[in-house]
């Protein structure tokens, strides 16, 4: 029983649970400015370091999914590109992991 593998299930409220994140913090920043940073910058170092753990889950599952829509729905702007997922994986997620750090050390300078 504990060596069976079981399959993992798909984070479904995911994207929304960030972006629920990212707005109350952005509403948080208006009164305390300290909590406010704090919170976004642990929002974005916490889903840089996911989306940089699972990123060959992510774009396996992002193939997969792109295989099954209808051909209509399918265009040159939703095709899976390996060179435009590698520099969002190598450029854009470090940025959101710095801006994070950035965010941390704004609030602590400000305390």
């Amino acid at each position: 029983m504990f060596f069976f593998r079981r399959s993992m299930p798909q984070p479904r409220f995911a994207l929304g649970l960030l972006l629920g994140l990212v707005v109350a913090f952005m509403i948080l920043l208006q009164e305390r400015p300290i909590l406010g940073l704090s919170g976004l910058g642990t929002v974005a170092i916490i889903a840089a370091g996911l989306v940089e753990a699972n990123h060959s889950r992510i774009w396996e599952a992002y193939r997969q999914q792109y295989k099954k829509r209808s051909k209509r729905d399918q265009s040159v702007w939703t095709r899976p590109s390996e060179a435009y997922y590698r520099m969002n994986v190598i450029v854009l997620w470090p940025l959101v992991a710095i801006l994070g750090v950035w965010c941390l050390w704004l609030a602590y300078t400000m305390g």
